[in-house]
């Protein structure tokens, strides 16, 4: 196998000798042909070309610098198309930065050398340092509503209970009278045919599952916004990482869309506010009908 390997490296070298002959003789003229004053003939890059190349790949203000790369900035849908190409980038890697974006509402920014890959990664670290701001906001204001709901809603809630509960007995005693009057032919007045069915009415809307459905569903949100606050995850301190060769690559940072948050926020406390508002509506009117059936129960 050695003697194999010797000699298929024999043949091929042959075969590489055999064709650089054939390019030189091809490139060289012809006995008696003269060359033009418009004719190239072909060589190796001088060693002043390739110095000349290495030093442009890596000056940031050269257009053939090496370390290029497009990053992407999130802008509003309807100010996509304000941002166009500049003058000194290559139309054909806009292009193709273009065509690679995650979304429409992204936009290309071009990052030439470490000077501007370390200004994105200090802008990163400021809209996380934002992000993060936002979200202690978030918590302090999920605390503040979740303390106001224990301390008012809840105890309104367990005090209107147990005065619905007294209610109940007393309703139930002033209908078994008025069973009783029904029986010995006594008819009930208008007044009192209302009052009964507006008890109806206001026991039915108290043991409908919906209500108690609809403040669960209320606090099982804020459960999951307080969690949110909390758990929103691991930003990074910088915006890139460098790897085991040298190559530096952007970490992607998690989105987050803080106005739908803000939003649904909103949204809670303003069904906390008229879950309160319906509390002391109906403290009320049981207030109200527990007047009135003191005054049937005296009558009688």
């Amino acid at each position: 196998m050695f003697a194999q390997s010797q000699f298929q490296q024999s043949q091929g070298q042959g075969q590489q000798q055999q064709g650089l002959n054939q390019s030189l003789m091809q490139s060289q003229p012809a006995p008696g042909a003269s060359v033009g004053p418009g004719s190239v003939i072909a060589g190796p890059i001088s060693v002043q070309d390739q110095v000349q190349r290495v030093v442009e790949a890596w000056d940031p203000s050269s257009p053939n610098c090496a370390f290029q790369h497009y990053f992407y900035n999130k802008v509003p849908s309807d100010q996509v198309m304000l941002y166009q190409k500049p003058p000194n980038h290559s139309q054909e890697k806009w292009d193709a930065a273009i065509a690679a974006r995650p979304d429409n509402s992204s936009v290309p920014v071009l990052a030439v050398g470490f000077s501007d890959l370390q200004k994105r990664a200090a802008l990163q670290e400021v809209q996380v340092a934002a992000y993060r701001q936002r979200m202690h906001e978030i918590d302090k204001k999920l605390d503040y509503l979740t303390t106001r709901h224990d301390l008012h809603n809840t105890v309104r809630a367990a005090e209107m209970k147990a005065r619905h509960e007294k209610l109940v007995q007393r309703t139930l005693a002033l209908a078994a009278k008025i069973q009783v009057l029904k029986a010995r032919g006594f008819v009930l007045r208008p007044d009192e045919e209302m009052l009964k069915k507006r008890l109806e009415q206001l026991n039915r809307e108290i043991d409908d599952p919906a209500v108690f459905g609809r403040i669960n569903e209320v606090w099982a949100r804020l459960t999951v916004l307080r969690d949110r606050a909390q758990n929103g995850g691991t930003f990074a301190t910088n915006g890139s990482a460098q790897g085991a060769n040298g190559t530096v690559a952007s970490r992607p940072a998690p989105s987050l869309d803080w106005e739908r948050d803000k939003d649904q926020l909103e949204k809670v406390a303003h069904i906390l506010r008229g879950q309160q508002k319906g509390i002391a509506f109906l403290s009320q009117v049981l207030q109200e009908d527990i007047k009135e059936a003191d005054k049937v129960l005296e009558r009688n």
